[in-house]
């Protein structure tokens, strides 16, 4: 390669042809043209620059080449540092890219550490930040050099917990430690607070790549539980009632104050036939719910006769009937209109007047009850009559 000192000395160019047919035509871009009856030429010269030089041969095809005169006044002839990228991952090769025209012997110094003469890629490990120097001694022992910045991170390794389960209220914060990070809730920092149940995934993206973890969180709560019975028991009549006790969430257990257990059911029953406290507690697989219900004794009449009803065909008290509570043993019931003349008898208590005699509608107005009840356990009769108004 010729060297020059600005106009003060003269380098010369020795090219070579192979191939074609002589003479030959040269022409040096910008300088001039000569012709050669040989294939071996010179160009002398004492300008710095960049030269393009093109041959024809005697049948007219022609070949360039570019070549360059170097200045050794001014420093040696780097023209930089090429990178493909400025941001790598451990464990990526990076070329160093030297992309100079001149200069005799090089040298790459990494954080200002000799790396190398001769190699032009370098292995990163660990990541970091790395400011690399590219020296060159050149002609006249010229020096010279460019520098770069490159940085280089580790793949992220993200862990924000395990899956989980929580009964009643919940808050968990969850935390990756890195700022950029991306929630599945839109939310962006490197923690969050969870307060209910769902999926959470959070997101790092790096020069790396794109990482993420996810966690789910679930609620074992157990809901909607509801216990339901009467607040009364008679006692005065051996009877029971009936208990029962609910959730809406499935695949749960009951077990009662009284020693019965159910499972997996969304139901439960239980008869009761005390007053007292009665008390059930519903477990699943993580959480328990419990809840009581009191019963409390009066005494009570074992039938109720009514004094109204109507035969509308509405729904609501279209049948004159008897309400009782405890064990009727024997029953009749006459029911007679203002003229004395029976409308309507039974001996079922469970069954009721209608408003009808012989399929007809009876008239609105009063009519006479007679009723004649025995209860279990007693041992004479009990005899009512009453008033029962009939309206539509």
């Amino acid at each position: 390669m010729p060297y020059v000192c600005d106009s003060t000395n003269t380098d010369t160019v020795t090219y070579h042809i192979y191939g074609g047919q002589p003479p030959y035509t040269v022409d040096i871009i910008g300088y001039n043209t000569i012709t050669l009856a040989t294939n071996a030429g010179t160009f002398p010269t004492n300008t710095p620059g960049q030269y393009t030089m093109v041959v024809y041969d005697n049948c007219g095809i022609s070949r360039s080449i570019s070549f360059a005169v170097l200045d050794t006044c001014h420093g040696c002839p780097i023209s930089g540092i090429s990178l493909a990228d400025s941001a790598y991952c451990a464990g990526d090769t990076v070329s160093l890219g030297n992309t100079s025209l001149g200069g005799d012997y090089f040298e790459w110094l990494i954080n200002g550490a000799p790396y190398s003469s001769s190699v032009d890629t370098i292995f990163i490990t660990p990541a970091g930040s790395f400011d690399l120097l590219l020296a060159a001694t050149g002609h006249s022992g010229c020096i010279d050099s460019a520098a770069a910045h490159f940085t280089a991170a580790n793949p992220v390794s993200l862990f924000i917990g395990a899956d989980t389960n929580y009964c009643d209220t919940f808050s968990r914060v969850l935390s990756t430690g890195i700022p950029a990070t991306i929630w599945s809730t839109g939310q962006m920092g490197p923690q969050i607070t969870a307060t209910s149940p769902g999926q959470y995934i959070a997101t790092v993206t790096n020069q790396c790549g794109v990482f993420s973890d996810t966690i789910n969180i679930a609620s074992y709560a157990i809901s909607g539980l509801t216990l339901n019975g009467p607040s009364i028991i008679c006692d005065d009549w051996a009877d029971s009632v009936t208990i029962q006790a609910s959730v809406s969430s499935p695949l749960v257990t009951f077990i009662w104050s009284t020693g019965q257990a159910d499972s997996a059911v969304y139901t439960s029953f239980i008869r009761a036939d005390s007053a007292g406290s009665y008390k059930v507690i519903v477990l699943d697989s993580l959480c328990n719910s419990t809840t009581t219900l009191l019963i409390n004794a009066v005494k009570c009449d074992s039938f109720v006769m009514p004094d109204i009803f109507t035969p509308n065909g509405d729904g609501v008290n279209d049948e004159f009937i008897i309400p009782y509570t405890g064990h009727i043993y024997k029953f009749s019931m006459h029911i007679y209109n203002r003229w004395g003349q029976l409308v309507y008898e039974s001996t079922d208590i469970d069954q009721g007047w209608d408003g009808n005699y012989r399929g007809e509608p009876q008239p609105q107005g009063v009519y006479v009850c007679f009723l004649c009840i025995k209860e279990t356990g007693v041992s004479s009769d009990e005899y009512r009559t009453g008033t029962i108004t009939l309206t539509r």
